[in-house]
């Protein structure tokens, strides 16, 4: 059913994604690391943003946001947004992402140029693929076992998009759990963050990060991962205090 507040909307039914989710994680019982396993229908739902990639032949440029975000803590301008995504357009990538704590790929925030080839890239991989917290999906190999040269490439791409340096870039993936760690076993690392790493990043030189430095940039959202849900009793008086007051002066 069509929701009133945006007639609009648009509903995907990925009858295929979700037999692959299911496919995946049932050859995986049981084997999917601390971070990942255990997570029942959380686990399928992770898995089913893949869908979003065979959306090509109707969208040029998709955001995906999970619902824990807000994505107007401040809003970005229409002209800051068209310059942006037409420089993106007009690039090789066709994946941005930013890192967090634990993974080199926060899969709740992304911007991606959907691909029919890279979609089914991602639902063979589910349907067939293997994973292991040692060596990732397929063996691609432990975090550290890559060659210099070949972590150089992937730094290279993410520093092309963020504006940093190779040395900050390479600073940061390995302050993530899966670097310090050498481990796939990170949040959702047998998951989402680690399927679309894998995918874009090392399977395909595909992927970029955005700006992340401190300085002012253009639009910042707010993520409410962890306990903190606004949904939450404990965490929504806070954050609704960080909202702008109401029309009339009521907050």
């Amino acid at each position: 059913k069509v929701s009133e507040d945006c007639p609009n909307a648009r509903y995907l039914q990925p009858a295929r994604t979700i037999q692959a989710a299911q496919s995946y994680l049932h050859r995986h019982e049981g084997r999917l690391g601390r971070n990942s396993g255990q997570r029942g229908a959380f686990a399928v739902s992770n898995l089913l943003k893949v869908a979003f990639l065979s959306l090509g032949s109707t969208y040029e440029l998709l955001l995906y946001a999970d619902l824990d975000i807000d994505l107007m803590a401040r809003p970005l301008d229409a002209a800051t947004w068209r310059s942006g995504a037409e420089a993106l357009l007009r690039s090789s990538a066709l994946f941005v992402s930013l890192f967090d704590h634990a993974s080199p790929v926060n899969g709740g925030l992304w911007l991606v140029r959907p691909r029919c080839d890279v979609f089914s890239q991602a639902v063979e991989l589910l349907e067939r693929g293997r994973w292991s917290a040692a060596e990732g999906f397929d063996g691609v190999g432990a975090p550290r076992s890559f060659l210099r040269s070949r972590m150089r490439e992937v730094a290279g791409r993410l520093a092309a998009g963020s504006d940093a340096s190779l040395f900050k870039v390479e600073g940061t993936i390995n302050g993530t759990h899966y670097g310090k760690l050498n481990s796939w076993d990170f949040v959702n690392g047998a998951l989402d963050q680690g399927l679309l790493w894998y995918l874009f990043y090392l399977k395909n030189d595909l992927g970029t990060w955005a700006r992340y430095d401190r300085g002012e940039l253009p639009w910042r959202v707010e993520h409410f991962w962890g306990v903190s849900k606004p949904w939450r009793a404990a965490a929504a008086r806070g954050y609704w205090k960080r909202l702008a007051p109401l029309e009339g002066g009521r907050s």
